[in-house]
């Protein structure tokens, strides 16, 4: 649900998430990631880490992300 829109920035509360929004790192969301291997220890493969850090990379190109290659967006 969008806060501002719904609600407007007259509310506190809602004033409160518009300036972390204003923020480099700020946003409503955030999401976690788990990757699960059937195998104890299968993350000390070394393509397995290789792959992460793919990913990582490829999370980081996506539009709404906030930092980018360890740069903020404007």
């Amino acid at each position: 649900m969008d806060y501002l829109k719904f609600m407007g920035n007259k509310v506190p509360s809602v004033q409160r998430i518009e300036k972390i929004l204003e923020t480099k790192l700020g946003n409503i969301y955030s999401y976690d990631v788990m990757i699960e291997f059937d195998e104890e220890d299968a993350f000390k493969d070394p393509e397995n880490m290789i792959a992460l850090d793919k990913l990582e990379k490829d999370l980081g190109k996506l539009q709404m992300t906030k930092i980018t290659n360890g740069k903020p967006r404007e």
